[in-house]
């Protein structure tokens, strides 16, 4: 009996790894080499990829978004390396390379009001993805858009993370 797969390319994010461990597990042999012909992977390039990568390449990378106040830009910058060499996919922040006052407060206050409220509905999306977020606590701060961000995650029972333990709030 013939399956037909869903075909993944590098095109849509997953590296060729990804797709051809898909096929393989959802397919007979044969129709894999095949398709992966198409996208360049030979069979003994995928057999040394599974016998020299490490494990956390092979499964689904835990999703973690960053929360904070943009006050504490160059936390995220360490946050966000942190979490990436632990093997994670990292949501943050659009710059962390300043405040928000830094970026646009030049702006008239309703229109620097109008872009920091799609920003935070951006951020909530962020959360929406997220396997859990990191609640970036910098010194116990916890600003109002943070509270917010940390009561929607909650509500999505996402896991809750805090950069300093110690000063987490309920």
């Amino acid at each position: 009996m013939t399956r037909i797969v869903q075909t993944y390319t590098v095109d849509v994010g997953l590296s060729c790894l990804e797709w051809g461990q898909r096929v393989m597990l959802d397919s007979a042999e044969r129709l894999w080499y095949c398709d992966c012909i198409s996208v360049g992977i030979t069979w003994d390039a995928y057999i040394y990829y599974l016998e020299h990568t490490p494990d956390f390449w092979v499964d689904n990378p835990t999703i973690v978004c960053l929360c904070g106040s943009t006050r504490f830009w160059r936390t995220y910058q360490e946050a966000g390396l942190q979490e990436t060499l632990a093997g994670k996919i990292v949501l943050s922040i659009g710059a962390a390379s300043g405040t928000d006052d830094d970026h646009f407060g030049n702006l008239p206050r309703e229109e620097y009001d109008a872009v920091k409220a799609r920003l935070d509905w951006l951020h909530m999306r962020k959360i929406d993805l997220a396997d859990e977020v990191l609640i970036l606590n910098v010194d116990g701060y916890i600003g109002e858009s943070t509270r917010n961000e940390l009561a929607y995650a909650r509500h999505q029972g996402k896991v809750i993370r805090w950069w300093e333990l110690d000063k987490a709030v309920d």
